[in-house]
């Protein structure tokens, strides 16, 4: 009786052992989900399910102002859309990304013919409550695709009497980097053009170096703009006649121009073609 007895106890003790331990063990996957959601909770944020920005702003914004003004070549049309798309590529997660087209601001400020955030990719996907698949797809769909046929569309390119470009950056200026939902976010401004400014009130065409000393001229006043701390790049457009102009000289007018409000120029590309 004392042998049966003693093993029936060591049978209940295994047992309340094991449970224990299954106790145990359950309390630790509830103390982990808990933890990760209550950390996915915490990090998350209030994303606009159209355009995929953060509610409260996005960290990044990226305009890209494109010249219409004039014709490109085939050359010219490849190599910018090479290089819009390793732009498309650097915009950061919840980075967002507009692209205007240089026009005619007397009536109405420029709106972007695109205006998207990056919803990020599936190689960034967190492996333990993501899945990377859809988070790729969504990527692709609503911001890969978007971006590809703007950037297709760029062939399609029209020509213009004027070429106002201090007032489609004033524009841009105005409604995109002093907009009050940006305010915390970090600023890029990407120009593809010629980079000669031709309008009643400013031609660059007619370059000299009273140009370089013009900034106090009551149209380049009404042309400032609050550009502070924003990181300009240049894809220059090389136009076959007018190669005196677009020399040292006229680089040098539009790095005073951007320092005068407050920007400075991170890099001048030419565009091959």
């Amino acid at each position: 009786m004392k042998k049966r007895s003693s093993r029936r106890s060591k049978r209940v003790r295994k047992k309340n052992i094991f449970g224990a331990s299954l106790i145990f063990l359950v309390l630790i996957c509830i103390s982990v989900a808990v933890s990760v959601y209550l950390s996915q909770k915490k990090n998350s944020i209030n994303i606009d399910p159209t355009t995929f920005c953060p509610v409260n702003g996005s960290p990044f914004v990226t305009a890209i102002l494109i010249d219409e003004t004039d014709q490109l070549s085939p050359i010219q049309q490849a190599s910018l859309k090479n290089e819009l798309q390793k732009i498309r590529d650097e915009i950061p997660k919840y980075g967002k990304i507009e692209v205007y087209l240089i026009g005619n601001t007397k009536k109405n400020l420029l709106k972007p013919i695109l205006s998207l955030c990056n919803p990020g990719r599936g190689d960034h996907a967190n492996k333990l409550y993501q899945n990377a698949r859809l988070i790729e797809k969504k990527w692709k769909d609503a911001f890969n695709n978007p971006m590809d046929k703007i950037i297709s569309s760029l062939s399609d390119v029209s020509t213009s009497d004027e070429s106002p470009i201090m007032e489609s950056i004033q524009s841009i200026s105005v409604s995109s980097f002093n907009n009050a939902n940006n305010k915390n976010a970090k600023f890029r401004l990407i120009i593809a053009s010629d980079m000669l400014q031709y309008t009643d009130g400013f031609n660059l065409y007619h370059l000299n170096t009273n140009t370089l000393t013009s900034f106090n001229s009551e149209y380049l006043k009404q042309m400032h703009s609050d550009l502070r701390d924003v990181k300009v790049e240049i894809l220059l457009f090389r136009r076959t006649t007018s190669k005196k102009l677009q020399g040292h000289q006229l680089i040098n007018f539009w790095e005073a121009f951007f320092n005068n409000q407050g920007a400075f120029i991170d890099r001048i590309y030419a565009i091959t073609g």
